[in-house]
């Protein structure tokens, strides 16, 4: 098995005919609705939009917006629009990436309130929305992470993601809003989600993601990568799907881009040239460090005017001064519903699982079996790191298993379950082999080793299983006593 490093270099696919990228396209989908678990967080969950705080400047409008994410977590932005709300217009979805002060920032590499307000003088409505645990949306950390997560396929890769689907839901039903007319863009962590939510789904109809498309690095914060995410594919292979609609590509020299002109450009430029749409994708290099700076916004607004059929009245980027703290919220919880509001990362998950569970249950029995193989895949594996211990093959001919140790780098990778698999998946592998090696002995495990020891037995069709300290109602292995544990999903 290989374990990917944030800066091991990628190749990107290249295919050779339509019909064979469109089969590429399908798995790396596929790739990313599994990895992401994102149909898994499907819910009815009302979206309950607060829109208000209006400020009025010249041509343009800044409101605060508070959205309903998942039950009771929420997502806070600002909405800057043009003042007439008689008409319709293109909207352009910026996800703000990991700039110091988040979607305010006022860094002139970066300038996003200047960035929207240009947008939104432009005729175009911009929205702007926190990642999880910036600014106003502060409900979980940035970082937050539990063991478990591995277990139920969810990380904050999904949690961002899903917050984006809901960003577009809420601009989608603006009556203002044209919504044959949205695009999406943004730099760094916010490229990231830019290209992603662009190739999942299709009512981004133009994509602009700066400084971030690498066959070189593959984002270094869990927000930007997920177990099983990458194990095939690199980040270039899934901006690639967001042909043939309208895409610019931004690039420089001081960042993981620099090799874009050789690498990058070409990569992406193949797929475009399959559909005989090269005109679609516009790329723009400079002498830059990691940047969205006034001559690349500047490239992106004439993009989006161009793609979205408008006269850009401003050859040039408005220079504005927009107070940030004007653009803050606080405290959301005076302005949302009292009962139920989450607060921390285990209040979350448990929120996170219920609907999972519910989801899960509703697939049918090839389906769930069908998932649990792809979380738990027959790979090589390395030295398990749950401790066992052997019995005397004269007498009881069995190996018990110690209790699964914290999820520990031993590799000197960061996020290492972000780049290959999850802890769990690798424990159960390893868990398979040595079942395998040693078909006639007995496993006598509990806890979390147990319900890991269940799974890899039930995979390598082994029955010599003792698991004890039952706690679970809802999962059973048929042919083992397993372990009931409160963390794992009933995908088997």
């Amino acid at each position: 098995m290989r374990l990917y490093t944030l800066y091991d270099v990628r190749t990107p696919l290249a295919p050779t005919s339509l019909a064979q990228w469109e089969s590429m396209r399908q798995d790396l989908l596929e790739n990313l609705r599994f990895s992401s678990s994102i149909d898994l967080l499907k819910s009815d969950t009302p979206l309950q939009p607060r829109i208000f705080g209006a400020v009025e400047y010249p041509g343009f409008v800044v409101e605060k917006v508070i959205l309903q994410s998942l039950p009771g977590f929420y997502v806070a932005g600002n909405l800057y629009r043009p003042r007439d709300t008689g008409k319709k217009y293109p909207a352009i979805l910026n996800p703000h990436g990991h700039w110091e002060y988040g979607r305010v920032d006022t860094d002139p590499l970066g300038r996003l309130p200047q960035r929207c307000a240009n947008l939104a003088m432009r005729g175009m409505v911009a929205f702007i929305y926190d990642m999880v645990g910036w600014c106003d949306s502060r409900q979980i950390d940035h970082n937050a992470y539990l063991p478990e997560f591995d277990a139920w396929n969810f990380s904050h890769f999904a949690l961002q993601l899903n917050n984006g689907i809901k960003a577009l839901d809420f601009v989608s039903s603006l009556p203002y809003v044209d919504n044959a007319r949205i695009g999406c863009t943004g730099c760094s962590g916010g490229g990231t989600q830019t290209w992603f939510l662009a190739a999942l789904d299709e009512r981004i109809r133009a994509a602009a993601p700066i400084n971030m498309v690498s066959a070189y690095m593959q984002g270094g914060c869990g927000c930007e990568n997920a177990p099983f995410l990458r194990t095939k594919y690199c980040s270039v292979d899934y901006a690639m799907c967001i042909a043939p609609r309208p895409m610019f590509l931004a690039a420089s020299d001081g960042d993981w881009t620099a090799h874009s002109r050789e690498v990058e450009f070409p990569a992406v430029q193949r797929v475009y040239d399959l559909y005989g749409a090269s005109e679609r994708l516009e790329t723009f290099y400079r002498s830059a460090p990691h940047c969205y700076d006034k001559p690349t916004r500047e490239r992106a607004y004439a993009f989006f005017c161009r793609v979205f059929g408008l006269d850009d009245p401003h050859p040039e980027e408005i220079d504005l001064e927009i107070d940030p703290k004007s653009l803050l919220i606080g405290d959301l919880r005076p302005y949302v519903a009292k009962d139920g509001f989450i607060e921390g990362e285990e209040q979350l998950f448990e929120a996170v699982k219920g609907i999972m569970r519910a989801n899960l249950n509703r697939l049918g029995a090839s389906e769930r079996e069908e998932l649990a193989r792809r979380v738990f895949p027959e790979i090589p594996s390395e030295k398990l790191d749950i401790p066992y211990i052997f019995e005397d093959p004269d007498s009881l001919s069995t190996i018990h298993l110690g209790t699964c140790p914290g999820n520990y780098d031993t590799t000197g990778i960061k996020h290492l379950h972000a780049y290959n698999y999850g802890w769990d998946t690798l424990r159960v592998c390893a868990l398979r082999a040595l079942i395998k090696e040693h078909p006639g002995r007995t496993l006598i495990a509990s806890g979390k080793s147990a319900f890991l020891a269940g799974l890899a037995a039930k995979l390598a069709g082994h029955k010599n299983v003792l698991l004890t300290d039952p706690i679970m109602e809802d999962l059973d292995i048929p042919g083992i006593e397993l372990i009931r544990h409160s963390s794992i999903p009933p995908l088997l």
